[in-house]
Parts: structure tokens; sequence; C-alpha cells
């Protein structure tokens, strides 16, 4: 699945390994809504930590989540299989969305941002 800038997206898997609990300062919650900030190329910390390999994967950055970043200045991302677009949710996966409100008021929120 292809991501990109501005997309809005939802958390369709948030089981988090202990070691993404642990280095993250914000994680997405599950089923809510949430607008792409960065795209890009990114290591899969719990497979890093645990086997000292680099496994790469395509990693997001959201709107209104941000983390630490690391000594070279870049922020922890997460891993797009985790997220859906929110125009290609199956039926059964839109009838979870917790809010209604809740997309509708970040999408506001990025609109006034990007004014």
């Amino acid at each position: 699945m292809s991501f990109k800038i501005n997309d809005n997206v939802v958390l369709v898997d948030d089981k988090w390994p202990e070691t993404v609990v642990n280095l993250y300062d914000q994680l997405p919650e599950l089923n809510h809504t949430y607008v792409v900030r960065a795209v890009r190329v990114g290591v899969k910390a719990d497979e890093l930590i645990m086997d000292h390999r680099r496994v790469l994967e395509s990693s997001l950055l959201l709107v209104g989540v941000f983390n630490r970043t690391n000594k070279l200045g870049v922020e922890a991302g997460f891993g797009a299989h985790r997220f859906r677009k929110l125009d290609e949710l199956t039926a059964e996966q839109a009838a979870a969305l917790k809010d209604g409100k809740n997309f509708h008021d970040l999408k506001e929120s990025v609109k006034k941002v990007l004014r």
C-alpha cells in the first residue's frame, strides 16, 4: 500500500512490541484517524534491537503524534503496514471507528495549520 503526505489514515493494528512501547513518547490509537505528515523508509525497531539487523519498511509520521529524535535528528515513525487509507476501509473496519467527529476535527485543524 502506498501512502503520501496529507492522506487520511486509520490505525488498524495496535499490537506494539514492548520495545516500541518503551521507545516512543506517543503511539497512535486503534481505529483513530490521522493525517500523514511524512512518508519515508524506516527501520523496524523491534527487530533492530533484538537481532541487530536492519529490516527496512515504509514508515509514517502523523500530524499530532510526535516522538523524540535520535542523535541524527530523525524522529521515530510507525510502520505503514499498521494503517489503511480512510477511503479503503472495509465496511466492518469503518463501522469500528470510535468517534466520527475525531476525523472531522483533525481534518479541520490540519487545514488551519496548512493555511
